[in-house]
């Protein structure tokens, strides 16, 4: 007994040796890379980082190690961190170094390109490795998010129509429609140009936010502009890259829609607070054995309980994206050729058309887009950069015809008196589909017969793009002066071919379960269907740039100059052209 104790008192006097030994304090002087004291560093305990201090306004520190962890870490903003052993015999002297990482990446602005650490204004920039394998179908899509400033709001899930609008630094505009100013190679861009481009061809994106960077635009920029450059040629052997991705477009929730039971019961309810208004005695819509059968289900013909968005509507749908593109070149020849297909389809579930004349006709949801790109830069001497690039892109957006709302199926899913769950049954005791005849209803002909037979609308979007220009150097007379020429036309073609047939015409039997009896409403046959092409727009804008710029670095001073004339030139259809020309000289 008398041993186990001293090796008790033995073990404890150790211990406390040893945590003796680990408390020390250390102390030392932190500068920056000109040996210029540095406050306000961070300076923590490596293993053991809520152990900290901060050095003073003379760039000295004082803290207490607590481990045997000998490592202290210091970080401060803008400065590369820094971990070293402590030294307690003397004072330590720290020297930090400045974080230049990224002060020296080139971003894209007005006309030209800056380093970050010379350019004062309030931009943000993206590069394509940070949104390319990001599977969405519009560039402003892939955009929310991921860049400060860039506030992006996506009104619709449709096929096609699912681009979102984008605003930078809000919605705070004298500009009635607040759209910022789109700028694709120096060349002007619409917000349904730019939501065709394919992820997969750009290189950068910039927002210019604040004053400083816009004023090149004049009042185009008012709102913010968006400059986007596309992907190149560069001096190397031919590259070939392939991608394909498939995506799934997942509902996150639908809204609860409430069952026949409930809705009769809430009509009821209406009707005798409504009680106060009518004159003579007072009817309900519904009675205590209606209420029992649309409860009990008895009756699924005379008193049905469908969720039609169950039964017109998935809970996903499918996208597919692959895109071939070759990059390389020379010292003389330098290219980018890419070629991409994007298909999106709808939430709409598939129904088969009841007459066989009718197969191939697509009444569903989907978006197809083609696009094409080739950037040719020609290098003939050392002092001539010849540009030539060509694009396009080929949209086919496919609705079906079958809703009756202007605004489309889903909202006539929202309305009560177009698809409440006690309208019509989903079919017929014999398999054919029906109407709403009862006293309240509306004489729709039923959804999803609508929907497999009164045939499709369908956009044909195509634009067509054309860039020329050249950039010549005039080092013999200044060095850093060049002169910029660069001409482009774009056109617009948009068109439509509709394959209808009135969703009203269509052949319908209500049934009456009382006396197992059917009611046309009007035809016994299918109406031939009628077909509407026509042209919805056609413009074409060719825009002209001539500028001199004088770009030179002075020691640490860099001198930046431009002086350009744009002009704009735009046609739509047969109305007069509208033009715009501007002087820029800063």
């Amino acid at each position: 007994m008398k041993f186990i104790k001293i090796i008790c008192l033995f073990l404890l006097a150790f211990t406390s040796t040893r945590v003796y030994a680990q408390v020390r304090t250390i102390r030392g002087h932190i500068v920056d890379e000109k040996n210029i004291a540095l406050p306000g560093v961070t300076v923590s305990e490596e293993g053991n980082l809520r152990n900290g201090a901060i050095s003073d306004e003379n760039g000295d520190f004082v803290i207490t190690l607590k481990s045997v962890n000998n490592a202290i870490r210091f970080t401060m903003v803008s400065y590369i961190t820094l971990t070293l052993q402590a030294d307690a015999e003397k004072k330590m002297a720290v020297k930090m170094k400045p974080d230049t990482k990224g002060l020296d990446d080139v971003v894209v602005v007005g006309y030209s390109t800056q380093k970050r650490i010379t350019n004062p204004g309030a931009v943000s920039s993206i590069k394509a490795a940070e949104i390319e394998n990001i599977p969405t179908s519009s560039i402003q899509n892939t955009l929310a998010g991921r860049l400060p400033g860039f506030t992006a709001i996506q009104r619709s899930g449709q096929p096609g129509s699912d681009a979102a609008e984008f605003f930078i630094r809000g919605v705070n505009s004298m500009n009635n429609d607040n759209q910022p100013l789109i700028i694709v190679d120096d060349i002007q861009y619409t917000y349904a140009q730019v939501a065709q481009l394919d992820p997969n061809e750009i290189e950068t994106i910039t927002i210019l936010k604040d004053a400083s960077t816009t004023a090149i635009y004049g009042v185009r920029g008012a709102n913010g502009a968006m400059v986007i450059t596309t992907k190149r040629g560069m001096i190397s052997k031919p590259s070939i890259n392939v991608s394909t991705q498939f995506g799934v477009n997942q509902v996150i929730q639908y809204p609860n829609y409430l069952d026949a039971y409930a809705t009769a019961v809430l009509q009821n309810e209406a009707y005798i607070n409504d009680s106060y208004k009518l004159a003579s005695p007072l009817t309900l819509p519904w009675t205590a054995a209606d209420l029992k059968m649309f409860k009990d289900g008895s009756d699924p013909y005379g008193h049905p309980n469908v969720n039609w968005q169950n039964e017109l509507l998935k809970n996903s749908s499918t996208q597919s994206n692959y895109n071939v593109d070759i990059r390389g070149g020379n010292s003389k020849v330098k290219y980018f050729t890419s070629f991409g297909y994007f298909k999106q389809n709808g939430l709409l579930r598939d129904f088969t058309p009841t007459n066989p004349d009718d197969d191939g006709v697509e009444p569903n949801y989907f978006y197809n887009r083609i696009n094409f790109r080739s950037n040719l830069d020609i290098t003939p001497t050392k002092t001539l950069n010849i540009r030539f690039d060509l694009n396009g892109r080929f949209e086919t957006i496919n609705n079906p015809n079958g809703p009756i709302d202007a605004a489309g199926l889903f909202k006539e899913l929202i309305s009560f008196r177009n698809l409440s769950a006690f309208s019509m049954p989903i079919v017929n005791p014999n398999g054919t589909y029906g109407y709403a005849n009862q006293s309240w209803g509306n004489g729709y002909v039923n959804p999803i017969s609508r929907l497999a037979n009164s045939g499709y609308k369908r956009n044909y979007n195509n634009n067509f793009n054309i860039v020329a220009g050249a950039n010549q150097k005039l080092d013999f007379i200044a060095q850093g002066l060049e002169a910029k020429l660069n001409v482009s036309y774009a056109s617009n073609i948009n068109e439509h071919r509709n394959l209808q047939r009135d969703p009203a015409t269509l052949p319908a039997f209500y049934y009456n379960s009382a006396n197992n009896t059917y009611s046309s409403k009007g035809n016994n046959r299918f109406p031939v269907f009628t077909q509407n092409v026509g042209n919805d727009v056609f413009n074409n804008s060719v825009n002209s740039q001539l500028s001199l710029n004088y770009d030179h670095n002075f020691g640490i001073h860099r001198v930046y100059a431009l002086a350009l004339v744009n002009d704009i030139s735009t046609i739509n259809g047969g109305n007069v052209p509208v033009n715009f020309r501007g002087f820029l000289v800063g």
